[in-house]
């Protein structure tokens, strides 16, 4: 059997209620009733007739004939017309897109060496400001070296005084060998003299050795910079007497500049070691700084309820300080030549999802296969194809219905996707 269309329906619906609500109109009409006078009891009081005008078969047509309701006027009027809903739509087109999660932090140096002299000693000299950059081998600090050098000089004279013994107590060794061999003397009176010769020599090495320690106890009065980097603040002044427990300074290594920050918990399977990382300091506004995420701490911070983040600059020299404040944005996804449409473009369904498309001006549901969806966008793998006409935008963000009649009023050519 050949199905009607639906239009044919809905106007023999409407005749059908034309002609029923013309037959209830047929039906109310009632005839005049007949005046009822009341009996009289005693006398009768004689009146004029009223002259009765009927009324002529045009006014009883009149009467007779039924008011269609507007509204109903209005559907009959309106049959075979939909109303078209104004839509504004994106056309579709493949663009590199890439998600960035910001976060802010702090500059960070690690290791962060306290600088600290090996000996005792009266601070003579300190030759760095806070927040100078040294290299490594630069003099950061001295201690007043005379009792150093008076050691030194002691050691050195005692070293030249077993040396000269030495060599005397071997000339007399090279005498005895030689009366030996004339028959002069005795044989142990030569090994004697071999023994002389060997304590004589071990004296000597021993005084080089305090030579060598002397010299080292005044090197430990000079205090060196361990590596490249930026030094802290000064924690001593020049005349104050230091031991090997008191810090003069903090170093922090160039070397080891990296970022820390703390990620909240439901951004936490965004990130993974070795993503890139994009970095602004308020110190310069216009720069970039480029990192790499190198740690993850395995724990949340009790007290934030963040879990920390260690970011590792990939430039050496890039002038960050310890303790600067910094935004960070976190490369968590990438895509080249993805399909990309709004968020508010899809319609979910349980664990479908549907995008509306214009086609022969009607809104046109299409199942489609998010690869990747953030608060504003979503990369479509699958279901949409370039140059489609996506549905981003209807009166009062309402839902279309697959084959509504569609009027576009505005086409969008391109996304404003953040950097």
């Amino acid at each position: 059997m050949a199905k009607i269309p639906t239009k044919n329906l809905r106007i023999v619906f409407l005749i059908l209620m034309v002609v029923f609500l013309m037959f209830l109109a047929k039906k109310t009409v009632k005839a005049p009733q007949k005046e009822v006078r009341p009996k009289e009891v005693k006398t009768r009081v004689t009146r004029p007739k009223a002259k009765v005008t009927r009324p002529t078969k045009e006014e009883k047509k009149e009467e007779k004939k039924p008011e269609i309701p507007s509204s109903l006027e209005q559907l009959l009027l309106g049959v075979g017309e939909e109303e078209k809903v104004p839509v504004k739509v994106y056309k579709l087109s493949r663009t590199d897109f890439q998600d960035e999660l910001p976060i802010v932090g702090t500059v960070r140096s690690i290791p962060e060496i306290d600088l600290k002299f090996e000996m005792n000693g009266r601070v003579a000299e300190i030759r760095f400001k806070e927040g100078e950059r040294v290299k490594k081998g630069d003099l950061i600090a001295r201690l007043e070296p005379k009792d150093a050098q008076l050691e030194l000089a002691w050691a050195e004279s005692k070293y030249k005084a077993a040396l000269a013994e030495a060599e005397a107590v071997r000339k007399r060794a090279e005498s005895v060998e030689k009366l030996y061999e004339a028959g002069a003397i005795v044989e142990a009176r030569v090994e004697e003299a071999r023994a002389e010769v060997k304590a004589a020599e071990e004296r000597a090495n021993v005084a080089k050795q305090e030579v060598e320690s002397a010299k080292s106890r005044l090197e430990k009065t000079n205090l060196y910079a361990p590596c490249n980097g930026v030094m802290g603040p000064k924690e001593v002044d020049v005349g104050e007497f230091v031991t090997p427990n008191d810090r003069i300074g903090t170093l922090f290594s160039e070397e080891n500049t990296f970022v820390e920050v703390g990620i909240i918990e439901k951004d936490i399977g965004k990130v993974q070691i070795g993503q890139r990382v994009i970095i602004n300091v308020d110190a310069y506004p216009r720069t970039d700084f480029y990192g790499v995420v190198e740690n993850i701490f395995p724990n949340l911070e009790a007290r934030t309820r963040t879990l920390n983040v260690r970011i590792r600059l990939l430039e050496t020299k890039a002038n960050l300080l310890p303790g600067m404040f910094a935004r960070t944005r976190i490369i968590v996804y990438t895509k080249k030549n993805a399909l990309v449409v709004p968020s508010t473009a899809l319609i979910v369904e349980g664990r479908r999802y549907f995008v509306s498309v214009v086609k022969d001006d009607r809104a046109r549901n299409m199942e489609v296969i998010p690869e990747y969806i953030t608060m504003d966008y979503a990369v479509i793998s699958k279901g949409l194809e370039e140059g489609e006409l996506v549905i981003i935008e209807t009166p009062g963000l309402k839902r279309l219905k697959d084959g509504t009649p569609v009027e576009i009023t505005e086409t969008q050519e391109k996304l404003t996707l953040g950097s």
